[in-house]
């Protein structure tokens, strides 16, 4: 499944949406996701509520890679 980076393409609260649907379906809490990833949990739980700007690509290729899904620049 493929992503578009892009503020044009994906705005911040579908990115987060979209990030918390594969952690669910991936069965792992904030704080798993935060090991796997080096992000904090509260990090990643601002991110999934929208409640942060668009993070860095650098977060989001940590996220995509332990949620496996794919990120188009």
């Amino acid at each position: 499944q493929h992503l578009v980076y892009s503020d044009k393409e994906v705005n911040v609260c579908r990115l987060g949406n979209y990030i918390k649907e594969k952690r669910i379906q991936a069965g792992l809490s904030y704080k798993e996701l935060s090991i796997m990833t080096g992000i904090s949990d509260t990090s990643l739980q601002r991110m999934e509520t929208g409640k942060t700007g668009m993070p860095r690509w650098e977060n989001l290729c940590s996220i995509a890679k332990a949620l496996d899904f794919i990120l188009l620049r």
